[in-house]
């Protein structure tokens, strides 16, 4: 597996977002296996919140684990952040797992945050702080 990433968004310093595809150089195909995002930049502290999509076809196959192996130089080298922040509904052990494997810390719970399928759910902060 050998990622690269392509903007698909405006100015991340402009706009305050960041949407990046997701490819696999060694798949025959042109498509992206899914996304990275980065929102709620915060210049001043350096900081911005992160999300990932990987698309149903490539799932349970190593993505999500490989484009967060990136994510470190990414945000550090790249954007130029201090630390990186998700919030996973309390609901979805797969992706606490995934970010705690990557090294994210649980640092907070929102209560009642996120309206999902006519049900309000928690939110677990998880953050990261970089090297």
């Amino acid at each position: 597996m050998q990622l690269t990433f392509k903007s698909i968004s405006t100015d991340f310093w402009t706009d305050n977002r960041l949407s990046l595809y997701v490819f696999d150089t060694n798949l025959q195909t042109n498509d992206p296996i899914g996304y990275l995002s980065f929102y709620d930049h915060d210049k001043l502290n350096r900081r911005a919140a992160v999300g990932i999509l990987v698309y149903n076809k490539f799932r349970r196959q190593g993505y999500a684990n490989a484009i967060l192996h990136h994510l470190d130089n990414l945000c550090r080298d790249t954007l130029h952040l201090r630390q990186v922040y998700v919030d996973i509904l309390d609901t979805n052990i797969v992706s606490q797992r995934l970010f705690e494997q990557a090294g994210f810390l649980k640092c907070g719970l929102l209560r009642d945050w996120v309206l999902f399928k006519d049900h309000y759910h928690d939110v677990y902060r998880y953050q990261k702080l970089l090297q």
